[in-house]
């Protein structure tokens, strides 16, 4: 199983109330556009919900920076898309 849903699925499992319908974006930090789609397709996540303003290789890959990329790309895009508190205000976020 990749790490990346495995990372989903495993915080599903500790308790966690939110699933994939739930969550508006997903930000999967990837060597390669391949392991996104896999990530999507394996828990049914639309990919227009799977790293919309590019990933790694768009960002030349700044490994400094990753976890702060990772963060707030997807909040700068929720907010962008309607903000709070609306409707699957919820992204998830992953790094390799």
């Amino acid at each position: 199983m990749d790490p990346e849903v495995g990372a989903v699925r495993d915080a599903r499992r500790r308790g966690g109330t939110l699933g994939v319908p739930d969550l508006a974006l997903f930000e999967i930090h990837e060597e390669s556009a391949g392991v996104a789609a896999e990530a999507a397709r394996t828990l049914g996540v639309p990919l227009g919900r799977v790293k919309v303003n590019g990933g790694a290789p768009a960002f030349g890959h700044v490994v400094g920076m990753s976890g702060a990329r990772m963060v707030l790309t997807p909040a700068y895009e929720l907010r962008r898309r309607g903000g709070w508190p609306s409707p699957r205000t919820t992204g998830s976020t992953r790094g390799c």
